[in-house]
């Protein structure tokens, strides 16, 4: 510590004649300990580091010390530590007295000293909370707290900052996967805290709690018990007619005020009607989590209600996002509010990330929000969530941002550190419900990606699927929800790879779930694939069931895509040149994939757009045009290399070396053996030359490199 934080001069400062002698021998040990990997100097060269943690705690613990003089040492550098902080504004000395000092407690019996030390925990838990370290935060909590006496005189003398520390310790061990200490510091704030809204905060910790451990169905029932201590009363499970009656109620109030009126509504002051909001909030990620229609329409429809009635908050946004959604018959009402929610949010600092989950997926699959801001607002989400310890509708950001990176084929490893980053954080800190949603969409990269504990890259099965295997079955979460997606992912790289059955299979049970209507872009994906699965189903079979299901999927679609939804609308286009290839017709069929191809392309669909022009190769082989296989698979191949599907374009590449080649390509690369032409760029010459895409240029191209007498060249 004093080298790195002094220099190598320090060591020979005083008063002593053989001053030299020592720097030298200093400096012969450090240059020992540079080749010995332990230390290494920093940026400028005249202060030095040890080379990682564990190498200084092992140092320190060979330093010939009883345990009173180790604490001594550590109590005289917590002090220097926390005389250079400036008073806590230089923040890496803050936390590095604290950890000093904590060392040091046996030696601090003096109350003033006690205080000193508690205020330098707490200052040190607060910098370690912004910088999302919340393991460590927790510990200099839980240090602070051990300096007061946890008694009633204690609460009655220091009520306030005990009931600070309890609830940031709470809150602090629930992110951090720590539940049984979250649990302590939340019956502790019930226990003794005064007031209702001092006791709001232990709600509140307590439903995320409950529901990053899965236990949904006790979250939503903790969360409905604190709204009815505020005297709101929710019922679980609604029937019909409140649920008619309730947006009834919410529709007329609506009406009644314009855009402009809505926007410019006043700001909730009311510390009841706050805590309420946060409470309801909570509740509706949860019912969304676990696909409860009924529980989102009461929730979100009180939201907006009490916004009405008291003014708005960073909850609003949210709840209007779920009442355009709710009306997704409508397409008034889903542009109105959805466009309003999106404005609304845009003027409030720090938004709902429960709005960003929903939202963004929503305004991606409907209006077609530019990918990169779609990308965006869902790290922003994340980023707010983790910020107000809301850590589970943060999580639900991640996992949207791998859903739809699989669709929109963002670079596939990019999108799988993502995915593997995400999880190993849910994994160490125990969140069970979120990893469970999560661990799908990371097998389906590691898939694609070439993942060798799976031996059948279609069959979603692997080492974050079996994560619950080895756990108590009690332990797994039940919910549709959590099916939902393992089968929605087992039926996308079903299709991917061409394991029709697989995917036949997985899509009936991903029918019998209770598939919310919320997911729009997850609900037109699985639309477009059981179109696929019945068409190709149709091909094998010839039975006309297939077909009729095939063509009812294509009026689904094709309704959509009238109402605006611009991934239905490229969805429709794919189906549709399957319903075309199913009449034989080369000319009709190949203009009706190239226009699929064209529209996916234009939504960004990279992965649909990769998988339609296999699709079309597929159709062209069975019609035995070689010239067309060849142009489809060599642009399917092309996709599948820039989206990052390594295993597919491995599969794809030997399934092509046993396509016949069209004659003109054969041709040619006759033609060009005598020059010992590349044959890549022979291939290359081939597609262009004979291609009916490519303009004069690059056919006069073609003839200069063959006139040429150059035996390699690049091409650009």
């Amino acid at each position: 510590d004093i080298i790195d934080r002094y220099g190598i001069d320090c060591l020979a400062s005083g008063d002593r004649d053989d001053c030299e002698l020592i720097q030298s021998h200093y400096t012969h040990c450090l240059e020992v300990a540079i080749e010995e990997g332990i230390i290494e100097p920093t940026r400028n060269g005249k202060k030095f580091k040890f080379s990682h943690a564990r190498i200084q705690r092992s140092v320190a613990d060979l330093l010939p010390m009883n345990t009173t003089e180790r604490q001594a040492l550590n109590l005289r550098v917590g002090i220097a530590a926390w005389n250079v902080s400036e008073d806590g504004r230089r923040e890496w000395y803050v936390l590095a007295a604290a950890e000093q000092l904590n060392k040091s407690l046996a030696l601090t019996s003096e109350i003033d000293e006690k205080r000193h030390v508690q205020d330098i925990n707490l200052r040190a838990a607060k910098i370690a909370r912004s910088r999302n370290a919340f393991g460590p935060a927790a510990e200099f909590l839980e240090v602070a707290l051990s300096l007061i006496d946890s008694t009633e005189e204690s609460w009655r003398s220091e009520y306030n900052c005990m009931l600070a520390m309890h609830c940031m310790a709470a809150e602090m061990h629930m992110v951090a996967g720590r539940f049984r200490k979250c649990d302590e510091h939340v019956e502790i704030v019930l226990r003794n805290g005064n007031t209702l809204f001092d006791k709001m905060p232990a709600y509140f910790i307590m439903t995320e709690s409950l529901c990053l451990q899965g236990k949904v169905d006790q979250a939503i029932l903790m969360a409905i018990k604190g709204l009815s201590q505020l005297g709101i009363k929710i019922a679980k499970n609604p029937t019909r007619v409140q649920i008619g009656y309730e947006m009834t109620r919410v529709r007329l109030l609506l009406k009644r005020k314009s855009d402009k009126a809505l926007l410019g509504m006043r700001k909730l002051e009311s510390r009841k009607e706050l805590a309420a909001m946060r409470l309801l909030a909570s509740l509706l990620t949860f019912a969304i989590s676990v696909f409860e229609p009924e529980l989102i329409t009461i929730v979100s429809t009180c939201m907006i209600k009490i916004s009405f009635t008291h003014g708005i908050c960073r909850m609003t946004p949210a709840a209007l996002a779920c009442w355009s959604m709710l009306n997704s018959k409508n397409q008034d009402e889903i542009d109105r509010f959805g466009r309003l929610a999106l404005e609304m949010a845009s003027q409030m600092k720090d938004s709902c990330p429960l709005l960003s989950t929903i939202m963004f997926a929503y305004g991606f699959s409907i209006y077609h929000v530019p990918i990169k801001n779609t990308f965006r607002a869902l790290d922003k989400g994340y980023n707010t969530g983790i910020g107000l310890g809301e850590v589970f509708p943060a999580a639900l950001c991640r996992i949207w941002y791998s859903a739809i990176s699989l669709q929109t084929g963002l670079s596939l490893p990019d999108a799988e550190r993502e995915a593997r980053s995400l999880c190993n954080s849910l994994k160490e800190q125990n969140h069970q419900l979120p990893l469970s949603f999560a661990l799908p969409f990371w097998q389906v990269m590691l898939n694609l990606l070439g993942d060798p504990e799976s031996e059948t890259p279609s069959v979603l099965a692997g080492k974050t699927v079996n994560f619950w295997q080895g756990h108590d079955v009690a332990e797994m979460p039940k919910y549709d929800c959590v099916q939902y997606y393992i089968n929605y992912c087992a039926v996308f790289l079903a299709i991917v790879f061409g394991d029709w059955s697989e995917a036949s299979e997985k899509l009936e049970r991903l029918k019998l779930l209770n598939a919310s209507n919320m997911d729009h872009l997850l609900a037109s994906c699985v639309h477009c694939f059981e179109g696929l699965v019945s068409y190709e189903m149709y091909r094998e079979s010839r039975k006309r069931c297939f077909l009729v299901r095939g063509r009812q999927i294509l009026r689904i679609l094709k309704e959509s895509a009238d109402k605006g939804h611009a991934t239905c609308h490229a969805l429709f286009f794919l189906i549709t040149a399957e319903e075309v290839a199913t009449k034989g017709n080369m000319t009709s069929t190949s203009k009706a994939y190239d226009k699929a191809i064209h529209e996916l392309k234009e939504c960004n669909l990279l992965s649909f757009q990769a998988l339609a022009s296999e699709r079309a190769g597929n159709f062209m082989l069975h019609e035995k045009l070689t010239r067309l296989t060849e142009k489809y698979f060599t642009k399917s191949l092309r996709l599948y290399k820039k989206w990052g599907a390594r295993k597919k374009v491995e599969r794809l590449e030997f399934f092509m070396q046993g396509l016949p080649a069209s004659r003109a390509s054969l041709a040619y690369k006759e033609s060009v053996e005598g020059s010992r032409l590349p044959l890549a760029a022979a291939d290359l010459l081939a597609q262009k030359r004979y291609d009916f895409r490519f303009g004069p240029k690059l056919a006069s191209l073609a003839t200069e490199y063959e006139s040429s007498s150059l035996t390699e060249f690049e091409v650009g």
